[in-house]
């Protein structure tokens, strides 16, 4: 990928934020720039954290070869990576 080409796409990045595009399209055709580039991309996740007392966030997934897609994730699987480890009782 060309170094001289992030900083147009971070601007059609911001610009589509502010164009209230959906999430999903945006991960398709950013997706779609980047193998253009030639990034050998197979799979991207994009996991947006939410204030919701229910709602954990929403997970955003793109594959080669499938369109992108959404869902929502719960409170109790947004965990920091050491807290179940942390949790856990020592076997000492």
């Amino acid at each position: 990928m060309n170094a001289g080409n992030a900083q147009p796409l971070s601007e059609w990045i911001v610009a589509q934020g502010l164009l209230g595009t959906d999430e999903t399209k945006v991960l398709d055709a950013l997706c779609a720039r980047l193998t253009a580039e030639g990034l050998p991309l197979l799979r991207v996740n994009i996991c947006q954290p939410t204030l919701h007392p229910v709602i954990g966030g929403h997970l955003f997934i793109w594959q080669r070869g499938r369109a992108g897609r959404s869902r929502r994730t719960g409170r109790a699987t947004w965990r920091r990576p050491g807290a179940t480890m942390r949790a856990r009782p020592s076997n000492t």
